[in-house]
């Protein structure tokens, strides 16, 4: 755990820029850098990354974020890519509470599967 308080404080020191803080600017750039986000573009009155800036929270963003991956056994050098994850088989009425909760998560995530029959629900358009 020390070494995960270890990165991840060098992490948030990397936010910061002389005396001004500029955790927004940093995150949505990598966000934007790794596919996340189609634009690092800020709400006005966010104070944005110069150039500068933004070169040094990239390379010390990269080298933070291989510095996890390692502790984590994982494989930082693929960014933007997340673990494949298991299938899940949900059995149960389709017409009960959890099956409506499900109903609406899948169609916010837009994934509504469309070989399954939702009773009493009308299917999102799209």
């Amino acid at each position: 755990m020390a070494d995960y308080r270890a990165s991840l404080g060098r992490l948030h020191a990397a936010f910061s820029f002389g005396s001004e803080h500029k955790g927004v600017a940093c995150v949505k750039a990598a966000l934007a850098e790794e596919g996340l986000l189609s634009s690092s573009r800020l709400a006005p009155g966010t104070t944005p990354l110069s150039a500068e800036e933004k070169e040094r929270w990239m390379r010390d963003y990269q080298g933070i974020k291989a510095e996890l991956g390692l502790l984590g056994g994982g494989h930082s050098s693929l960014p933007g890519q997340a673990p494949e994850a298991p299938s899940v088989t949900v059995s149960g009425p389709l017409d009960s509470a959890a099956a409506g909760h499900l109903r609406v998560a899948l169609s916010e995530l837009g994934t509504w599967p469309k070989a399954i029959p939702w009773p009493n629900c009308a299917r999102p358009a799209g």
